[in-house]
C-alpha cells in the first residue's frame, strides 16, 4: 500500500511538474509573438506621415501590416490596441490589459511592461492607486484618494516594481512591501483618513540583525537572502510579518566562522497616527553550523 501510494505521489508531482513546464513554454511563445507583433506595428507607424488619434487596427489591417491571425492573438490574450502614431511617446500605450476593474497592464511601444493597480479599503471609502512613476523613472506613485474628495490624500514615491497591498479591517491602516524611494525599509505603513495619509515610522529594532541576536552572538555579519514582508493584519492595528534571512557570521567567543538560516514571525502593534512597535516574536526555524 505504502509503494502504491508512493508511486501515485511520484506521478502527482512529475504531472504537476509537466503542467508548470508547459506553463512556462507557453508564456515564452506568448511574449515573443507579442513582442514580434508589437516591433513590426512601431516600426511601420514611424514610416507614416502624423494622424491626428494616431493609426488604428483597421489602419493597420488595411496595411497589411496585421492579420487576422494578430486579431486573434489580441484577443485570446485579453489585449487591446492602443492607437499610436510616429509623433506617439516611446512609453505610449500599445496594449492595454485589463485584468479587472482595479488592475490594468500595459505593452508600451518601446516595448516595456507597466501597469495600474488600484487597491480599495474594505469600506469602500479610501483607495490606494500604485501607478507609474514619471517618464524615464524607475520609481513609482503611490496615492491616496478618498470617496468624495477629488484631491489626492497623500503622493509618495516608491521602488518600481509590483507587490502586496495589505488594509486593516478599519480602512485606516494600509502597509506596502516596499520601502520609499531613497530608504532600505522592507515595507511602508500609513496612516489614512478621508483628507490625509501620514506615514508610519517602523520601529528601529526590525531588523534581522535583531532576531539573529537573540539565538546567537554574533559578529561581521554577512546576509545572504533576506527578507522581512507583511502578511495580514490580524486584528485593526496589529500586522503579522514573516521574515527569514541566510548568511554568515563570525562567533566572536571562538572566532569561528558560521552559516546560519533564520526564520521569525513578527507581530507589529500599531497605534495611529504614528506609532509602531514590535508586539511579540516567535522563531519558526533556527540553523547553523560551522563553515569547514
Amino acid at each position: 500500500m505504502s509503494a502504491a501510494r508512493g508511486g501515485g505521489a511520484g506521478l502527482l508531482l512529475l504531472a504537476i511538474y509537466i503542467f508548470a513546464m508547459w506553463q512556462w513554454n507557453c508564456e515564452i511563445e506568448r511574449q515573443k509573438v507579442r513582442r514580434e507583433l508589437q516591433e513590426k506595428i512601431v516600426a511601420w507607424v514611424s514610416q507614416q506621415p502624423v494622424k491626428p488619434g494616431g493609426y488604428s487596427w483597421g489602419d493597420l489591417a488595411q496595411a497589411r501590416v496585421v492579420d487576422q491571425a494578430d486579431a486573434d492573438f489580441l484577443q485570446d490574450n485579453s489585449y487591446q490596441y492602443q492607437p499610436i502614431g510616429p509623433d506617439s511617446a516611446p512609453d505610449s500605450i500599445l496594449f492595454l490589459e485589463r485584468k479587472d476593474e482595479n488592475h490594468e497592464r500595459y505593452l508600451h511601444a518601446d516595448g516595456s511592461i507597466g501597469y495600474l493597480r488600484k487597491w480599495p479599503s474594505p469600506d469602500g471609502r479610501r483607495v490606494l492607486i500604485d501607478a507609474a512613476g514619471p517618464p524615464g523613472s524607475k520609481t513609482r506613485r503611490v496615492r491616496f484618494l478618498s470617496a468624495g474628495r477629488a484631491e489626492i490624500a497623500g503622493e509618495y514615491s516608491i521602488d518600481g516594481y509590483e507587490r502586496t497591498v495589505i488594509w486593516n479591517p478599519g480602512s485606516n491602516l494600509v502597509a506596502i512591501n516596499c520601502g520609499l524611494e531613497g530608504t532600505n525599509d522592507p515595507l511602508t505603513i500609513w496612516h489614512v483618513d478621508d483628507k490625509k495619509s501620514r506615514l508610519v515610522p517602523l520601529p528601529k529594532d526590525l531588523t534581522l540583525d535583531h532576531l539573529l541576536s537573540k539565538e546567537v552572538p554574533h559578529a561581521d555579519t554577512n546576509w545572504g537572502m533576506d527578507f522581512i514582508e507583511a502578511r495580514t493584519w490580524t486584528s485593526a492595528n496589529q500586522l503579522s510579518l514573516r521574515t527569514q534571512g541566510t548568511g554568515s557570521y563570525v562567533d566572536p567567543r571562538t572566532g569561528k566562522k558560521m552559516g546560519f538560516n533564520l526564520i521569525y514571525d513578527v507581530l507589529l502593534q500599531v497605534v495611529p497616527p504614528d506609532l509602531c512597535r514590535i508586539k511579540a516574536t516567535a522563531k519558526k526555524h533556527f540553523a547553523q553550523s560551522e563553515f569547514q
